[in-house]
């Protein structure tokens, strides 16, 4: 793979057209619904044990990446001339990365939640510099609707109008903005554990001095 791009042959490669190859159509079509029917699964088993709706809330997301993903099938392969299948893939893309984007901003990175001066729209605890949230809250959408650009290719850069290039750059916007995704998000969780995954925030420092037995019933030094 490293040869491919580094020698330029990637440039002059005939594309895979999903059209041209049904069994790689499907292959990925099948592949990316069972992912997210799996995901929205377990939103409800989550759901079951916590008690949390916060876990059918992100089941929705993930029915709504579903719609996309089935009418994404429906328009590419049954009717792919069809006007009204094209506006109904549109409409659940963008419901869906709507909500994505509003699940990543308020949920997986805890932000909205704080109007004090110098953290407003973001959260009282935060461990980056206040620029970065802000940063990520305007990239991170930006970087969400990338894929608006398969309908707007003729107005791109030149660089861009190549098949196998447009690939590979929303390929990179999804890789940076996925990062990008995963720094705040464990930085979220650490500082706040909204989802309540551990019983304590911090784990208390642990005393050498002590006996166990002191130790497990709390017990200080001093005592």
């Amino acid at each position: 793979m490293i040869t491919f791009f580094t020698s330029g042959n990637w440039i002059h490669s005939e594309k895979v057209e999903p059209t041209n190859h049904p069994i790689l159509f499907w292959y990925l079509a099948i592949i990316g619904f069972l992912l997210l029917w799996f995901r929205f699964l377990q939103c409800f088993v989550r759901y079951r044990v916590t008690g949390q709706k916060m876990h059918v809330q992100n089941g929705f997301k993930y029915s709504l990446a579903i719609t996309t993903n089935v009418t994404s099938v429906l328009w590419t392969t049954f009717y792919p001339q069809s006007t009204t299948a094209k506006y109904v893939y549109i409409g659940s893309n963008i419901a869906s990365c709507l909500a994505s984007y509003c699940w990543d901003t308020y949920y997986d990175w805890g932000l909205l939640r704080s109007r004090d001066k110098g953290k407003w729209l973001l959260r009282p605890k935060i461990m980056y510099p206040s620029y970065f949230y802000y940063w990520g809250l305007v990239t991170n959408f930006f970087m969400r609707i990338a894929w608006t650009a398969t309908f707007t290719k003729p107005y791109l850069p030149a660089f861009l109008q190549d098949p196998n290039t447009f690939i590979l750059f929303l390929s990179v916007v999804e890789i940076i903005r996925r990062a990008q995704w995963s720094i705040i998000r464990l930085e979220s969780e650490n500082v706040n554990n909204f989802e309540r995954y551990r019983n304590i925030l911090q784990i208390p420092e642990l005393d050498d001095d002590l006996p166990i037995q002191q130790i497990a019933t709390g017990a200080s030094k001093k005592a």
